[in-house]
This record gives structure tokens, sequence and C-alpha cells, in this order.
């Protein structure tokens, strides 16, 4: 019987292909474990399910990422502990009446709301960071509106006033405590404020968040979750975006606005005209005025100015004027997008927000 095919004796020209072959093989085998030897040292191996064609992933740059244990704080962006990114933030309505000047505290506050009120006037919604200056006197503090308790409610603040009109009142009363920390100095908040003799009634409600925390407690440095803005680093195009160096919102005699663009701290300069709002210059990285419209409620003047659905909105940054709108469903945070629908971002830091209700005054914002 024939023994089994693969033991056969080859022939003698057989017998060098096989050996060449072999040698062949070896080479192969040497420059495949040097190729792979060589790749595991330079740290450039393919990634993993990377077909023909494709480059393989390209490295992630950390330099700039945020730091282990750091984050992006929901008020604005800045960078902090983790801790601190969440705190629940502390809304104070602010006096503007002229007889009221000068606000104390608007230059440390994350973000603000200016809108009208009765009489022709507007009125002021900062927002602060519990962790700001401990010392910093806020106010004169006054009384509430109902939109402004919108704008609060959708970031969970602390919401502190004076009273309020009506409607504000109602309002607030139906608002539980998880969505909004209801502070009103005239009924059970009288100790996180005092009234400072210096000032002419009822324009004298000041307050400290030293003072303050004392008077929440445990409350003062809880935490909640809210929609934030989004935020970059990463300048204004310059090729889509008109340069603009001063902002004017015409709300009318000693309460229109002005921002000045200063490019040396890439901010906005606020100008108050007639009396200054304060006596420390205000700055904003941000500033987004939107259109919404307004309707009287009763013989006072008193308004109820839309909050939700959407409208016109401009951002500036950078010197730059970005055209967009803005968009809110209850209970949520404003919303800006650009024209094409994607989210307007802002640079980390504080952002004024400027409400409008009168086309005019929108239509001539750029002077």
């Amino acid at each position: 019987m024939k023994p089994f095919a693969p033991f056969l004796k080859p022939s003698s020209s057989r017998r060098l292909w096989l050996a060449g072959a072999a040698v062949l093989a070896v080479i192969g085998l040497i420059v495949l474990l040097v190729g792979i030897w060589n790749a595991i040292i330079s740290g450039k191996t393919r990634q993993f399910g990377a077909g023909e064609g494709q480059h393989p992933a390209e490295q992630t740059d950390t330099s700039s990422s945020t730091p282990v244990g750091m984050s992006a704080r929901r008020l604005d962006g800045v960078i902090v502990t983790s801790t601190l990114a969440s705190l629940r933030p502390w809304a104070f309505m602010i006096d503007n009446q002229v007889d009221a000047r000068p606000a104390e505290g608007l230059q440390n506050a994350s973000v603000v709301y200016e809108a009208p009120v009765e009489g022709g006037i507007t009125r002021l919604m900062a927002i602060f960071d519990p962790m700001t200056d401990q010392n910093l006197t806020i106010g004169a503090v006054r009384s509430s509106r109902p939109y402004f308790v919108d704008w609060a409610s959708s970031m969970k603040a602390v919401y502190s006033h004076v009273g309020g009109s009506p409607e504000a009142l109602d309002k607030l009363a139906q608002i539980p405590s998880s969505t909004l920390l209801n502070v009103d100095e005239m009924t059970r908040g009288a100790n996180a404020f005092r009234r400072d003799p210096n000032r002419i009634a009822p324009h004298q409600v000041v307050t400290t968040p030293a003072r303050f925390s004392t008077y929440l407690g445990d409350v003062a440095t809880s935490t909640v979750q809210f929609s934030s803005w989004r935020y970059t680093n990463t300048p204004a195009p310059t090729s889509t975006t008109p340069d603009v160096a001063s902002v004017r919102i015409t709300y009318g005699g000693s309460y229109t606005v002005r921002w000045t663009y200063d490019a040396t701290k890439n901010q906005y300069r606020r100008i108050q005209a007639v009396k200054a709002l304060s006596t420390k210059d205000i700055y904003a990285t941000n500033i987004i005025v939107l259109k919404t419209d307004a309707q009287i409620l009763d013989e006072k003047g008193r308004l109820r100015v839309r909050t939700t659905g959407g409208g016109e909105a401009i951002l500036y940054r950078d010197g730059k004027k970005m055209i967009g709108r803005w968009r809110r469903s209850a209970g949520d945070v404003i919303g800006f997008v650009s024209t094409d629908g994607a989210d307007l971002e802002l640079r980390p830091g504080n952002t004024w927000i400027q409400v409008t209700t009168d086309d005019v005054s929108f239509a001539g914002l750029d002077a």
C-alpha cells in the first residue's frame, strides 16, 4: 500500500523550491514582526475597526479640555470645581428708577435680565453665583413682575424681591419651592435683607451674600439641574459676522442704554443715560437683545410680557453681531439660535439680556 502522499520523498527540484519558499516565509515573518514592533513603540497602531482607505483616528487635543475635577458652571460657562458648577443661582429684582441709582452689586452678576415695567422705566433681575464676594452689597431690591418669575423659575433660582404685582404674587404662590424658592422681604424673608438708612424709601432694601446665606442655611449651597446655554472659547467668525463697536437700546429718556466694545477686554462697557446705573464700571461678555410683545394689564400700566414662543434676537460678542432668534417653552430656559436653527454660542462669562417690546428700538440697535 502506498504511503500517505504528504510523506512522499520530494524530487531535488522540489526540494530547492521548498527551501526558497521557507526562506521567503521567514523573511516575511521578520518584516511583519518589525512593523508591529515599530507601530507599538510609536503609538500609531490602527484604530480597531478602521476599514481600508480610512485614516487612523486623530488624537484628541486635550490641551484645552476641562481639567479633572472641574466643570463649566451652568450659569455662565466659567470653569469651576465640579462641586460648585451646579449651585442653585440667586436672582434678585433690582430697582432701576433714577431715584434708586446707583444700583449695587451688578458688576458681579453672572446673568442680568433688563425689561420694561410700568411708567416707561425698566427693571433688572440680577442672577448671581452663590460663591460671589460674600461682602458684596446687592440692591436696591424691588418688587416682582410675572415675566421675571418665568425667567427665574427656568433656572430654578432662589428668587428675591420686595412684594410684587398681583399677577406676580399669584404666580409665585403656585410654583413649588423645588422649581423656584420664593424669598419675599415683605413676608417671610425680612431677615435676609436690611434697610439702608442712606437710601430713600422705597429704594433702600439691600443685602449681602453673607447675610443671605445665613438666612437660607443649607439651601444656600444646594444644587439644581437646569439647561445651560452653549459656550465656546472660539472667537466669532470674521467673514460672516459684521463688526459692531456700539449697541444702543432706546428704552427712552434716562433708561436708554449704550454698550461700547472694549477690544482690550473683549467685553462691552455699559453707559446709562442721565444718571449712572452703578458707581462701578459694568462690563458684559455677551449682550443679547431680544424682541417680544406686551399687553397693559391694569390702570397702573403694569405689563404682561410674553416669555414663551419666540421672536427676533441678536447676540453681540467679540465685537461682532450675530442675528438669530429666541425660543422658549413654558418652564424652559430661553434658547438662542442662529438663522439656520443651530444654537448660538456664548463666550464663558457674564451675559446681559436686554428685552425690548418696541420695533423701532430693536431696529436701531447699532449706533
